[in-house]
């Protein structure tokens, strides 16, 4: 494939590797493969416009936009604990609870994200931060790990008060479980 006459015969140098990488880059995109993906990109953009038209997309920076359609990361882990919601016999003030929440703020934040990875299939949260976020806490035998529904962002969590042993699970259950299993 040359990208331009001649082509197989210049050597890629310092001076020319741009000019090499755009045009690489270009064929790739829009020459090769019959312009297929030229044509898919466009038909992304099309489909894009469509929900927010060019107008509507002028009036947003392009972080904003990026957070529009694949969410934020602006962390805030204390607003994390106030918005779940418990279920069954769990409250705010049940042992296991408290045990969860002494365990998931001495996670590091890299764990933490991996969390979120484990409990919504997601490191990146909805438009508006983590108060959009909804999340579930239910009880479940003591014995087992952690469990997360990511379809509905609930957590069974093993009835335990011991908050290293709690520690101990989270770590197992975020760092271990990734791809799609039956819950």
């Amino acid at each position: 494939m040359e990208l331009k006459p001649d082509g197989a015969n210049i050597p890629v140098t310092q001076s020319n590797k741009a000019d090499y990488v755009e045009r690489y880059v270009h064929h790739r995109l829009c020459v090769g493969r019959d312009g297929e993906v030229e044509r898919q990109a466009s038909a992304f953009r099309d489909g894009f416009k469509m929900v927010l038209n060019s107008r509507i997309i002028a009036f947003f920076q392009p972080r904003e936009l990026m957070e529009l359609v694949v969410g934020n990361e602006n962390y805030d882990w204390s607003e994390l604990r106030k918005i779940v919601q418990y279920r069954g016999e769990y409250h705010a003030n049940h042992p296991a609870i408290l045990a969860f929440w002494e365990a998931f703020f001495e996670l590091t934040v890299v764990e933490r994200k991996q969390f979120l990875q484990f409990l919504m299939g997601s490191t990146r949260l909805p438009v508006g931060g983590m108060s959009a976020l909804k999340m579930f806490i239910q009880p479940t035998a003591p014995e087992i790990l952690p469990v997360a529904h990511t379809c509905f962002n609930l957590l069974d969590l093993p009835n335990i008060s011991d908050s290293k042993e709690m520690l101990r699970r989270l770590r197992i259950s975020i760092q271990h479980t990734q791809g799609f299993t039956l819950a």
